[in-house]
């Protein structure tokens, strides 16, 4: 079995490609998201004034954004983490003894976390950004407000 592909980042941090340039022209046109993940979709925004089943997708959501590692989810996850939201909530009306929530329902979804880094396996397989002040906004700035009362 041949191993696992390493993300380009790391090869560039590792100084892979300075070793053996060959390598990186398999990776030349290598797609780059365009931008971070967003706000929730709009319809599920609309819909959470009426109808609880969006009110839940939305805090699947935040959900999940909030424990993401910093910069992996991006705009090019978007359906993902929407899939992801739709199957949260599959699961927990299930638990909740309402509907049914197969062996598949709980394997995709234990796949995606994996695959946004957020089981602790998977979590050094994935990597993001830098989390910097600028990046970080204004939770930064809280940070700073509270080490200048400290």
């Amino acid at each position: 079995m041949p191993a696992r592909r390493k993300p380009t980042a790391l090869l560039i941090a590792s100084g892979a490609f300075a070793k053996n340039p060959a390598r990186a022209r398999d990776r030349e046109n290598e797609p780059v998201p365009e931008g971070p993940l967003g706000d929730p979709p709009a319809a599920w925004v609309e819909g959470a004034a009426n109808n609880q089943r969006f009110v839940e997708y939305l805090k699947n959501w935040r959900e999940i954004v909030a424990q993401a590692a910093f910069g992996v989810l991006t705009s090019s996850d978007r359906w993902a983490v929407e899939k992801a939201c739709t199957l949260k909530y599959k699961i927990d009306r299930a638990e909740a003894g309402y509907g049914k929530a197969t062996s598949g329902d709980y394997n995709t979804l234990n796949k995606m976390l994996g695959q946004f880094g957020m089981t602790p396996a998977d979590r050094s397989k994935v990597s993001g950004g830098k989390k910097t002040e600028e990046a970080a906004g204004a939770w930064a700035e809280l940070a700073g407000q509270r080490r200048k009362r400290a």
